[in-house]
């Protein structure tokens, strides 16, 4: 009995470390550009005594709080790009998380996930995967052309606010889509 008890308890910790960690391998793979910020990091910048007089300060401060984790992972290679799309499908499937919104244009495609929050302005989980950038010549990271972009934020988040994280902290400016989007 203690045998099948201690199999099932460890099969459920291997089965909820890959699901939350299903992309940490590109953190370490040599064409791949990582940033991953965690909970403390926010929790930090969220501690900052700022004068925020302007409402963008504020949103990001609050939405900063309600952060857990930020991943964004970049290739230039076209080997990793298509593998990290076989791990976005087999993490779609083995999750909740639900498209959102997708576009396509000259060949490139970006998509939208989410697993919903508490109520339709929040969010536990927003997962952009951008894929077939190469073919726009002028988006590029140190002079090589991206290939794919993969962004992970998860947290209690507020889609009305997130405009100011985008801006704050420079990601992509289509994120505010989601917002957009989900307003209609």
């Amino acid at each position: 009995m203690k045998k099948n008890l201690l199999t099932a308890v460890l099969l459920s910790a291997v089965s909820l470390g890959f699901s939350q960690s299903v992309f940490d391998k590109y953190e370490n793979e040599k064409s791949v550009s990582a940033m991953v910020i965690n909970k403390s990091m926010f929790s930090l910048l969220a501690k900052f005594e700022v004068v925020a007089d302007d409402k963008e300060t504020k949103d990001f401060i609050d939405i900063a709080k309600s952060i857990t984790s930020l991943k964004v992972f970049t290739t230039t290679d076209k080997k990793v790009a298509a593998a990290m799309g076989n791990d976005v499908t087999n993490y779609l499937k083995s999750s909740k998380l639900s498209e959102l919104m997708r576009f396509s244009d000259q060949e490139a495609q970006i998509k939208f996930y989410v697993l919903e929050g508490r109520d339709d302005s929040h969010v536990k989980e927003l997962l952009m995967f951008v894929s077939g950038v190469s073919k726009f010549e002028d988006i590029d990271i140190n002079g090589k052309t991206i290939e794919t972009v993969l962004l992970s934020l998860s947290g209690d988040i507020d889609l009305n606010k997130i405009n100011a994280l985008i801006t704050k902290m420079n990601l992509p400016q289509e994120l505010n889509k989601v917002n957009q989007k989900q307003k209609i």
